[in-house]
């Protein structure tokens, strides 16, 4: 885990000084609603129907490990767990209706449950994107599509549950979930929206319209100082930003996020590179019409799926192998549609270049992008378009975070 600080102050050593009050005594807040996001990411299908639903029943058994399989930075995760299971603020919160579907055919993952913080107050999480293919695909979706399919369930879940079982709700996400908590919220009736108290995005995509006031004023979202995923659709800039222990994409895990007392620690600001990063992906986005970001990317999905890639993990870990693979299957590709992609990856690179210029970024970067530029587009046989003048931007204020230490 590169990057990492050595001080302790994530999410563990908040369960580890705070977790002496129950939420009976105590509300929710920003910090325990990122940590029922991150539990979230349990395999709940592994455990039997007989076995009572709470932490500190799993810690008697020995589920826990297998339910964690996979998880990224999954020794951090363990920490975490290992202080959940005997604090008294959520050791015995139960979960209830935990549903996980997948349909490669519809380019669906949806999984979702619900935590009982006291008789009548809840927490519904979403699972935010997991290492699989098809995850990711239906996280590229929301660039072209109105809604996504696991969006539509999110709002049909959340509904049902409230109509269901009555009470004061709060729900949240990280990564993609953090997206479909919020769109559940906005797309639900008066009924609803009513007893939702409050919906946490943590690093995750925006929309591609304005989300309307009277949501957008019960909406908490949390993006770290070098985000990448929580800039992307976000137009509104209304978010509080967060320091890490991590550098780079590392810091879009919630594992990775400083805590004080019973708040995050609030960033100045965001990265230069955070900043350039989105410039550039929302120029590409704009020079491609919805049609044209349906057909890149099902067209490069269906590279990848040929090669018999499902688990991106395994990109990573078999990096050479992997890379000849998706070659052979590139150059077996229909000429005119290396032709469309030679197109879009020559407009995303004079995106870098030109929001490299407007972030204000490092001149040894600009240089080496300059150097590099040259060198990718010879290698893969792509006609850059000729450079667009780049004009200094203004910066957008960004909000000042807010106290969230109400207790």
């Amino acid at each position: 885990m590169a990057n990492m600080r050595k001080s302790k102050d994530g999410l563990a050593e908040y369960v580890r000084r705070e977790g002496n009050v129950s939420f009976s005594r105590r509300s929710l807040n920003a910090v325990d609603a990122a940590i029922f996001t991150q539990l979230a990411y349990l395999d709940y299908a592994l455990v039997p129907l007989d076995v009572e639903p709470t932490l500190a029943t799993l810690a008697q058994t020995d589920l826990l490990p297998l339910m964690t399989r996979g998880i990224w930075m999954s020794d951090l995760f363990d920490e975490l767990l290992a202080e959940l299971v005997k604090s008294v603020r959520f050791k015995d919160v139960r979960w209830q209706n935990a549903v996980n579907t997948a349909d490669p055919d519809a380019e669906l993952q949806f999984a979702a449950l619900t935590f009982e913080l006291t008789p009548d107050e809840y927490f519904v999480a979403y699972r935010g994107t997991q290492a699989t293919l098809l995850d990711w695909k239906e996280d590229f979706n929301m660039t072209y599509m109105h809604t996504v399919p696991s969006q539509k369930l999110a709002v049909r879940y959340l509904q049902h549950r409230i109509t269901s079982f009555p009470g004061k709700y709060f729900v949240g996400g990280h990564s993609k979930g953090g997206n479909l908590a919020v769109y559940a919220l906005m797309r639900s009736g008066m009924g609803t929206q009513r007893q939702v108290q409050l919906a946490f995005n943590f690093d995750g995509p925006g929309f591609k319209e304005p989300v309307p006031i009277n949501v957008r004023q019960k909406v908490r979202k949390f993006v770290p100082e070098s985000t990448i995923i929580g800039l992307l659709l976000e137009p509104e800039q209304d978010y509080r930003v967060v320091q890490s222990n991590a550098g780079g994409i590392n810091q879009h895990n919630l594992l990775t996020w400083r805590v004080q007392r019973r708040h995050f620690a609030a960033a100045e600001k965001l990265r230069w590179t955070a900043r350039y990063t989105q410039r550039a992906i929302d120029a590409w986005l704009a020079e491609l019409t919805p049609t044209q970001r349906k057909e890149v990317l099902d067209s490069f999905y269906a590279v990848l799926a040929s090669s018999d890639i499902d688990d991106l993990n395994a990109i990573g870990d078999a990096f050479p192998e992997t890379a000849k693979t998706v070659l052979s299957q590139v150059r077996a590709t229909d000429p005119a549609v290396r032709k469309q992609w030679e197109s879009a990856f020559g407009d995303l690179l004079n995106a870098m270049r030109v929001a490299a210029v407007r972030a204000d970024g490092p001149q040894k970067v600009l240089t080496g992008l300059r150097n590099r530029r040259a060198e990718v587009i010879k290698r893969l046989g792509i006609t850059p378009k000729a450079d667009a003048p780049a004009k200094k931007a203004a910066q957008p204020a960004l909000p000042a975070p807010e106290d969230e230490d109400k207790a």
